[in-house]
């Protein structure tokens, strides 16, 4: 008679709605992971972008120079932008089984 009104339970225990917004919440915060790193990525190579761009154009005049500072700063920002976001997701997910 008991088992009858017994709600049902996962294998963890859990009431199907708790299991699910536990679920809910991991994944949200995978999200936020891959976004933020990704967009921190783009940032970089968009801003390495612009500078090196820009100061190449103000270089226009003047003789040619292919590296300067500002371009090898601009080329460094854009190698880190492309890699970051794996490193950063590496790092975060490393010790945790998939």
């Amino acid at each position: 008679m008991l088992l009858r009104n017994r709600k049902p339970e996962d294998a963890f225990g859990l009431q199907p709605s708790e299991h699910s917004s536990i679920l809910l919440l991991i994944m949200w915060q995978k999200i936020k992971t891959y976004t933020i790193a990704h967009l921190l990525g783009l940032a970089l190579v968009v801003g390495g972008w612009y500078l090196s761009i820009m100061n190449t154009s103000a270089d226009r005049w003047q003789s040619v120079k292919f590296l300067s500072g500002a371009n090898l700063v601009g080329l460094v920002m854009i190698i880190i932008g492309a890699y970051l976001p794996e490193i950063w997701i590496s790092i975060k997910n490393r010790g945790k089984s998939s």
